[in-house]
């Protein structure tokens, strides 16, 4: 016997009448299950379980996408991707570009901190949470990207994130180097 769901729903005290647009009745449309002896409209229990896993990968999709595209704008624009080098240094800033910098690893925390509810919930591979948390590792152990993370960034967080990121960086958890990778052949 199939498993079957309530494509309809209703609240307690919510009106279940209505009238069309020229103001005709057209009756009680919102009865409950038991009122309607089993005839209100039902999806069969499979069919809801695929739409959710469905709408649940374009979520992590969607997450993926924006991380690719504010990468790709930091490494398309030389002067974004220098205020993000010198902020990650902990070089001096001037007001706009700490503005550029916050916004910056400010968005590249929003976007880890969805990936790794994500991750938790089990709807983000591995594989992928492994590249996640490298990337996480290595900005944040950066003077600037520590600095940023200590003195701002545990203050908006969960506190199941921010026990993850402060592990991460007190621990080993090795990493590349941000500000060091390998561009030029030898």
């Amino acid at each position: 016997m199939a498993n079957y769901q309530s494509a309809l729903v209703f609240f307690p005290g919510q009106d279940r009448r209505g009238q069309d647009e020229l103001g005709r009745d057209w009756g009680d449309w919102g009865m409950g299950w038991r009122d309607s002896g089993g005839r209100i409209a039902h999806l069969p229990g499979d069919a809801v379980r695929h739409a959710n896993r469905q709408t649940e990968a374009a979520a992590r999709y969607a997450f993926l996408e924006a991380y690719g595209q504010l990468n790709t704008a930091i490494a398309n624009n030389k002067d974004t991707s220098s205020v993000f080098r010198r902020g990650l240094s902990g070089e001096g800033l001037d007001d706009d570009e700490s503005m550029q910098f916050f916004s910056i690893l400010g968005q590249w925390l929003n976007t880890w901190s969805v990936m790794y509810d994500l991750h938790i919930e089990r709807q983000l591979p591995d594989g992928q949470w492994f590249l996640v948390r490298a990337d996480i590792h290595s900005a944040l152990s950066t003077v600037g990207g520590r600095a940023f993370w200590d003195g701002l960034a545990t203050y908006a967080f969960q506190s199941r994130f921010v026990a993850m990121v402060d592990a991460l960086l007190d621990g080993d958890g090795a990493s590349y180097n941000i500000l060091n990778i390998p561009h030029k052949p030898a």
